[in-house]
């Protein structure tokens, strides 16, 4: 785990990724960019932590046949099981893309921002985080059919590759073509790792 951090630097990490979500430029220079701040960003993963949690109950509470939802993995593997696999695969998520960025930033001439394009990243995520809770809790209230809910996936899918392209676009700076580029490869990548995580457990 990254070294200590303070509420403060969590604050002032979450307020600049919510400010990014709103497409705020401005912010860009506030972000912590060394490679400690980069580090400290980490602690994002132990503070969205309750919204995983509470993901996973309302998948548990509602029947579904969707591979990867929480409950099926439960009741074919058991508790257990599928506790151990998804928190594996839970670091391997927060550790797999900051890897494969690094080279690609290099790549691509953007190295010198990489350590700020992290801080943001990993900030970030607790704003993402909200949004999968958001279609879970409307998928167990039953309000809208399926055919709603199809389309309310897709508007968050949307809504966050909008907001990791605008990220890529302003923090690492690159051009809106290798932006769109890198995240299509991160979508691809959480794919796979959400398909391996499923087929670990079950």
């Amino acid at each position: 785990m990254a070294s200590p951090i303070k509420l403060d630097e969590m604050t002032r990490g979450v307020f600049i990724a919510w400010r990014l979500f709103l497409w705020d430029r401005r912010v860009v220079p506030l972000i912590d960019d060394s490679p400690g701040g980069a580090l400290k960003s980490f602690w994002c993963a132990l503070l969205i932590l309750p919204l995983v949690f509470v993901n996973w109950a309302f998948q548990d509470a509602t029947a579904s046949t969707v591979p990867g939802n929480f409950g099926l993995l439960v009741d074919k593997a058991g508790w257990g099981r599928t506790l151990t696999v998804l928190a594996i695969f839970y670091v391997i998520q927060w550790t797999a893309w900051p890897v494969v960025v690094h080279w690609l930033a290099a790549f691509l001439g953007s190295g010198r921002y990489y350590c700020r394009y992290l801080a943001a990243y990993n900030w970030s995520r607790a704003i993402a985080g909200v949004l999968p809770v958001f279609y879970t809790v409307i998928n167990f209230s039953g309000i809208a059919s399926d055919q709603v809910m199809v389309l309310i996936s897709l508007a968050i899918l949307t809504v966050m590759w909008a907001y990791h392209w605008f990220i890529l676009r302003v923090v690492l700076e690159l051009n809106g073509g290798f932006a769109a580029v890198l995240v299509a490869a991160h979508f691809i990548l959480s794919a796979m790792l959400g398909w391996a995580g499923t087929a670990t457990v079950i």
